[in-house]
């Protein structure tokens, strides 16, 4: 067995002497084994199983017919056996390649979610985004038209301060009164912004120069007052408590 003769049995010369049993001395798998005897230089047929040696000049169609059985059923136990450890080793390949698979598919697949994942959430911050811009510009537009309204309040009380003038009403009394030099109302009530709108047509400009007032100083006298110029026209003073009554300036 030994070729080389290194001491060693390798794996190839123990296969190759194996393949030349199975050729010259049997069938593979079956207990009977066929060699010629050194000690009586005969042929004979030995049962490994049971021990039983049979000569060449002691054969006999029965024993022959055993043996031939004995080979035929070895045969196709050893076939099935090679079919079976085929398949075994089919089966482990797919196996293997079928985990395999199982695992990239795992991978890619994560994968993919993670991609997806990462794109819907793109487009959950673009919509809370586009949520949050649309509050900052709902925010901002009421910011600015509360305070254009504040303004436009503002200026408009500027300007029924200036259409109206806080006098005394010598005919009720001497009780304050408010006089709208526009529509030549009077009122004893505060005007609100609204009095105005309310008595003004719609073709008035509130912005017109207005009119010359009369005013009285601390000491009952009358006198012409433009409250846009600033300008005091002050008439004549008599002792007996009555100053000159004065035209209205054009």
């Amino acid at each position: 067995i030994d070729k080389e003769g290194d001491g060693y049995i390798g794996v190839e010369e123990l296969q190759e002497a194996m393949e030349r049993t199975y050729e010259f001395n049997g069938v593979q798998g079956s207990p009977w084994k066929m060699y010629v005897s050194i000690a009586h230089q005969i042929l004979v047929f030995h049962n490994v199983v049971t021990d039983q040696m049979v000569f060449e000049h002691d054969m006999t169609n029965a024993i022959l017919k055993e043996i031939v059985k004995a080979n035929f059923i070895a045969e196709k136990e050893v076939a099935e056996r090679n079919h079976i450890l085929d398949l075994k080793a089919k089966d482990l390949i797919d196996r293997k390649e079928y985990y395999a698979a199982t695992k990239l598919q795992f991978f890619y697949w994560k994968w993919t979610a993670l991609r997806d994942m990462a794109k819907q959430r793109w487009k959950l911050e673009q919509h809370e985004l586009s949520i949050m811009r649309k509050k900052e510009r709902k925010f901002a537009l009421m910011w600015q038209t509360a305070w254009r309204k504040f303004l436009a309040r503002k200026q408009s009380w500027f300007r029924v301060q200036l259409h109206y003038q806080k006098m005394v009403d010598m005919e009720a009394g001497g009780a304050l009164c408010y006089f709208n030099h526009l529509t030549g109302d009077k009122t004893y009530e505060r005007p609100k912004i609204f009095f105005l709108l309310l008595n003004r047509q719609m073709g008035e400009d509130l912005d017109e120069p207005l009119p010359w007032s009369i005013q009285y100083d601390d000491e009952g006298y009358q006198y012409w007052y433009n409250m846009l110029t600033r300008e005091k026209i002050v008439g004549k003073r008599y002792d007996d408590g009555f100053g000159e009554i004065i035209e209205e300036p054009a």
